[in-house]
């Protein structure tokens, strides 16, 4: 464990020399190497701590926090440091490969020791945990195992919208387990409600199906109106146009035929159309919801739709 950790530090603080954007930066992080070669590694990891907040682009001094303190036997916080600095890292494959080597070895030491491995697991889940004794540079993101040692912790969850909360977790046994860290809305802020298992889709019925079916009917209606005057023109006659007397005493009979049928297919759409939007603009109106609901079965899937129909 100690010649990995030799080559990690080694690799982290030469090979891949820091190089910072801001002249802050660069001092504080020039400082923090100048400690660790003197092997005040408590010192250089804060001192790069403060680094990377000066520059927070540097994942290479981020790295570098984390084998500090390793470096100063600061475990459990080196583990939280070091699992995130290979997930954020570009450094080489070589890098990350004696990374995960030393979290492998910290974990290893940690079992036989008075820690366990929790998972934390924010609500909601983009939440910003912070384990309150590691520090604030122990931050993260969304669920994530950490090893905490045996007794009382605090460990800190904000996100935006949310009252920011201390969540005491008292660790008594070695086995693993989850904590869960579910955060309360701020007052007046509403938060959706978590959605049911399965694929739900839930929507207000939409108001344009019925307006098309309303245009429709009415020029439904138009062409009907249309169609009988001109059949009861070309029948030159005052009584009604369909008459079958009207039609055959026409002059133009074929005419009269024509727009008869015209008629007879408008008023049939007219009232079909029109039956068709009454009953649309009842749901839109009155319908709150219909929703759709996927279930996992043992065969396969069950569909649910749910609304007033």
């Amino acid at each position: 464990m100690i010649r990995v950790s030799l080559a990690l530090i080694c690799l982290a603080l030469t090979v891949q020399p820091v190089r910072a954007d801001t002249a802050a930066a660069e001092k504080l992080a020039a400082d923090a190497s100048t400690a660790a070669a003197a092997g005040n590694f408590k010192k250089a990891a804060e001192t790069f701590a403060l680094a990377f907040k000066e520059d927070p682009s540097r994942t290479d001094v981020f790295c570098n926090i984390g084998i500090s303190y390793f470096k100063a036997g600061s475990l459990p916080r080196a583990h939280v440091l070091l699992s995130q600095c290979i997930e954020r890292s570009s450094l080489d494959l070589a890098f990350k490969d004696n990374a995960r080597s030393v979290i492998t070895s910290i974990e290893e030491t940690l079992r036989k020791e008075n820690h366990a491995p929790i998972t934390l697991r924010p609500d909601p889940k983009n939440a910003i945990v912070v384990i309150v004794p590691f520090g604030l540079e122990s931050e993260f993101s969304g669920t994530r195992t950490v090893w905490l040692p045996f007794g009382p912790n605090q460990v800190e969850v904000r996100a935006e919208g949310f009252l920011t909360e201390l969540f005491p977790v008292v660790i008594s046994e070695q086995a693993p387990k989850t904590v869960e860290l579910r955060l309360k809305p701020k007052p007046g802020v509403d938060v959706p409600p978590p959605q049911k298992p399965g694929v739900t889709d839930s929507s207000p019925f939409p108001k344009w199906p019925a307006i098309a079916t309303s245009v429709l009917t009415v020029g439904a209606v138009l062409i009907a109106v249309i169609s009988y005057r001109q059949a009861q023109d070309a029948a030159e006659s005052g009584g009604f146009a369909v008459d079958v007397e009207a039609e055959e005493s026409s002059p133009f009979p074929y005419e009269v035929s024509k727009y008869n049928l015209m008629l007879g297919i408008s008023g049939t759409t007219a009232i079909v159309a029109g039956a068709a939007s009454g009953y649309l603009w009842y749901r839109a109106t009155r319908s709150p919801s219909t929703s759709v609901e996927v279930q996992p079965t043992t065969g396969g899937a069950a569909v649910t739709f749910r609304g007033r129909f």
